[in-house]
């Protein structure tokens, strides 16, 4: 399905990882053909994702993004979830945008994946310290959940309807394990 570009031709399965305001600050439309026509066959756009300090080198209206802890990308539906861990947040400004970014990707011929982050989210696990990792010595993890707890458990089955309902080609689903203790804390 991948087009071929100078005889060159990307896996069927490849994809760009992106943000929705990344898309949006370098023109959708542009980017969009410009993914498509170097044979990708997708963009994995991110829904809920961890604190990052990003260095983007090609966009137009910033160098350095600061991506804000825990934040949904999309408008979640709070009415999904069925216990006490609920979406912390969602970045107002690009979720307005989500739609707008995965209309001109399907509009280009790509497919849009739902890059998710479940379990590494630093705001959920301060707000709700009882369900955060605990290590040996009884110290509580900040940084994430804990995939062992049942209310965990259903956030990540509440969080996976929730973003489902948005109809993307497969929900690439990160940090739903233990992490290491050498993943550290917020990322550069």
């Amino acid at each position: 399905r991948a087009p071929r570009v100078s005889g060159v031709r990307v896996a069927p399965d490849s994809a760009v990882y992106a943000f929705v305001a990344d898309l949006v600050d370098a023109d959708t439309d542009g980017v969009a053909d410009y993914i498509a026509m170097r044979g990708f066959s997708g963009v994995a756009l991110a829904t809920v994702y961890h604190a990052a300090r990003d260095l983007l080198p090609h966009n137009p209206r910033r160098v350095v993004a600061h991506r804000t802890e825990g934040a949904y990308y999309f408008e979640s539906d709070p009415t999904l979830y069925t216990d006490r861990l609920r979406p912390p947040t969602h970045d107002p400004s690009t979720s307005t945008d989500f739609g707008r970014v995965t209309d001109a990707l399907t509009k280009h011929g790509l497919d849009w994946q739902a890059w998710t982050v479940y379990l590494h989210n630093c705001r959920l696990a301060i707000d709700y310290p009882e369900y955060s990792v605990t290590n040996a010595f009884g110290d509580k993890y900040v940084t994430d959940l804990c995939p062992s707890s049942e209310a965990v458990a259903a956030y990540a089955a509440d969080l996976t309807a929730d973003v489902a309902r948005l109809a993307p080609s497969v929900i690439v689903a990160e940090s739903l394990h233990h992490a290491s203790f050498g993943h550290g804390y917020h990322h550069e």
